[in-house]
């Protein structure tokens, strides 16, 4: 069944920073294999237009953080490609779960899922960048969104999507739908920060709960892309939130004539996410 609320279409910038010093891993570098097995079920959102088709798989033809934004030589990940638009998660063999304002269900609008595919495995499984997306990791859209929750008086911001093939090989994550959100609640995000591969961030838990109706706050390192992570509570590895917001403007040139990521201040700074639980019965409508 569709379930559609919507107030507003538009994308939107989700600005975020660093706190405590910059932790953000590469899946080459993640230790937890319980981790590295979620990471395999977090694909991005990808504009068709960054992407070359070709018999075997997609070429990417997107400038780097360096040469599209001006990131300086020595800043993290400066060389990879701004590749993803949005990040999410998979909850069912043929759904996605990301953010609504990732997505425009008006098929005239350039956000439209018609314009998009969803992509596994962009991700660093050494410190070589990646040029090239196999087939069989891309996955094109379903235009109507099985969700689609855009609405600033709730503040709730989530879509499903669903996909045109089911994914094998792939085990989609469970969701908690009756968490507590109790601060201090250990979280860790995998996600696509500023479209770079996916990176693990793991130093932050709930920090307050009542600033914004259903959504709860945090200290990770996440940026605009990271719209649509997937949010886990660090003790059950299972998935309580979607990261919809945040403050700070993402980058900085601190004098250098170039750009480095952000670095937020934690008595005043954070990133936002959505809570799961208002929408326990939506969701569970739509995976039964």
């Amino acid at each position: 069944m569709k379930i559609v609320f919507f107030l507003l279409t538009f994308t939107s910038i989700l600005f975020a920073s660093i706190f405590h010093g910059d932790d953000r891993q590469d899946f080459h570098e993640i230790k937890d294999p319980k981790i590295k097995a979620l990471s395999s079920s977090i694909p991005s959102l990808i504009q068709k237009v960054k992407l070359n088709k070709t018999q075997t798989g997609y070429e990417i033809k997107t400038k780097t953080l360096k040469d599209g934004f001006n990131f300086c030589a020595d800043a993290n990940f400066s060389n990879e490609y701004q590749l993803a638009n949005c990040s999410a998660s998979l909850i069912a063999e043929d759904l996605v779960l990301t953010a609504a304002h990732c997505l425009d269900p008006d098929p005239n609008d350039n956000f439209h899922p018609s314009k998009y595919v969803v992509a596994f495995d962009y991700k660093k499984t050494s410190s070589e960048n990646i040029h090239f997306l196999p087939k069989e990791n891309v996955y094109e859209i379903e235009d109507e969104m099985p969700l689609y929750i855009f609405d600033w008086n709730s503040m709730l911001d989530v879509a499903i999507i669903k996909l045109k093939r089911k994914v094998k090989n792939r085990k989609p994550i469970k969701l908690n739908l009756d968490h507590n959100y109790s601060v201090t609640t250990p979280l860790f995000v995998l996600g696509y920060p500023l479209g770079v591969t996916q990176k693990l961030t793991d130093d932050s838990e709930i920090i307050a709960t009542e600033d914004q109706p259903n959504s709860f706050r945090h200290h990770l390192d996440t940026f605009s892309v990271n719209s649509g992570s997937a949010i886990f509570d660090a003790t059950t590895f299972e998935i309580i939130g979607v990261h919809v917001r945040g403050t700070g403007y993402n980058y900085h040139d601190y004098g250098r004539g170039c750009y480095d990521w952000l670095i937020g201040d934690p008595a005043k700074d954070y990133g936002e996410a959505n809570m799961l639980s208002p929408l326990k019965d939506k969701i569970q409508e739509i995976l039964n």
